[in-house]
């Protein structure tokens, strides 16, 4: 009988064996394997993925293989037609290795890149195997994808002093988080195209993991010109400059990006904005979801002050992911003062702004609905 060890891979099948044998032989699998070797197989992405996980976790991802891979609009594809050239190009930045420009306008929120993983592998596979084997696993899970994804995948930057293997130290300095089967966030991905995207702690852009799929898009923040430097943030933002530096210490690099590169006043300038902004988020979540029957109808009022006093501070320090929470605080607080007219107003340019940077698919009446119901709910 087939053990089913978290770590022990079953035995391959094909469609005529499986059918033999039976359903014992299956396992982990709920149906037996078809397999197909004609020519109308279509790689994942650009050249095909591998991944370094359990049985059980391949298994319960297969749907995964079901979802349409997704594709870039015409627009922003890198079509036949001249007026819709690609939108960005991989060359060499002076003191920042490989980076990506912008080669044509990108209007904002304008998803121009689509991604697609290339090495998926679960950390804690990895950290249960002898680090000889798990070496000679990701050697092998980055050769088996096509010869020149596999090239593009060992050529990005390796920037670990830690890692001993040179798979190892592209995960280390290169990986996203990735959602694979039940996932327990152990799974690491990395994206050719994305990975080649430097940072800046106010960057133009911003990656999205696409629903039910091995695959990101990258959106821009703002309008972007020819030439420019397309960047994203490797963590979250709005922190100060010394919280950045620190955050910054995973890749093993620090940051010399125009706001942390800026004087000594502005940063000074810019740390107290952020630290501000800070606190008054704090106060007015906690206003727009209190259950305190002493919280009073003054208390929400100031808080709605505080969000118009905080719009344009958010919009300085470019912390863009932070508006459609402050539009949602808004449409709370007015619930709650019996608004209604004004709390569907906001709520519905929460959902706007999320739909216009790519996080939810519309902001139809079905999702202003339920955001509606958890006001009720608070």
């Amino acid at each position: 009988m087939q053990s089913h060890s978290r770590f022990v891979c079953p035995v391959t099948l094909d469609s005529a064996s499986a059918q033999t044998r039976g359903p014992s032989s299956w396992s982990p699998w709920t149906h037996p394997p078809t397999c197909s070797s004609g020519e109308d197989v279509v790689p994942h992405g650009k050249g095909g993925l591998s991944i370094v996980t359990t049985p059980e976790t391949a298994a319960a991802s297969m749907d995964l293989w079901d979802e349409d891979e997704p594709r870039l609009p015409p627009e922003a594809a890198t079509g036949k037609r001249q007026h819709h050239p690609r939108a960005y190009k991989i060359v060499d930045i002076p003191g920042r290795g490989k980076g990506i420009l912008a080669t044509r306008n990108i209007k904002q929120h304008e998803a121009f890149m689509v991604d697609y993983a290339a090495l998926v592998v679960d950390l804690d596979v990895a950290d249960m195997l002898a680090r000889e084997a798990g070496y000679s696993l990701l050697s092998v899970a980055a050769e088996q994808v096509s010869p020149a994804l596999s090239a593009k995948v060992l050529g990005l930057a390796q920037t670990s002093t830690a890692a001993l293997h040179p798979v190892e130290n592209v995960l280390r300095s290169n990986a996203f988080h990735a959602v694979l089967g039940a996932d327990d966030d152990s799974h690491m991905a990395v994206f050719p195209d994305l990975s080649r995207i430097n940072h800046a702690c106010m960057p133009n852009a911003f990656p999205r993991l696409v629903p039910r799929s091995l695959a990101v898009s990258v959106a821009a923040a703002r309008d972007i010109a020819p030439g420019e430097e397309i960047t994203i943030s490797y963590i979250s933002l709005g922190q100060t400059r010394d919280a950045r530096q620190k955050a910054l210490l995973r890749w093993e690099f620090e940051c010399k990006c125009p706001l942390c590169n800026a004087s000594d006043d502005e940063v000074t300038a810019s740390d107290a904005h952020r630290t501000a902004i800070d606190e008054m988020r704090v106060a007015v979540a906690a206003v727009a979801h209190s259950h305190d029957p002493e919280t009073t109808d003054g208390d929400r009022e100031r808080a709605l002050d505080t969000i118009r006093d905080l719009f344009p501070r958010l919009i300085d320090e470019g912390m863009f992911t932070a508006y459609s929470e402050q539009y949602a605080n808004a449409g709370r607080i007015y619930w709650a003062l019996g608004d209604y007219g004004q709390a569907r107003f906001y709520a519905q340019r929460s959902l706007d702004v999320l739909a216009d940077q790519g996080f939810i698919a519309a902001a139809d009446e079905r999702s202003l609905h339920m955001l509606l119901q958890s006001f009720d709910g608070q």
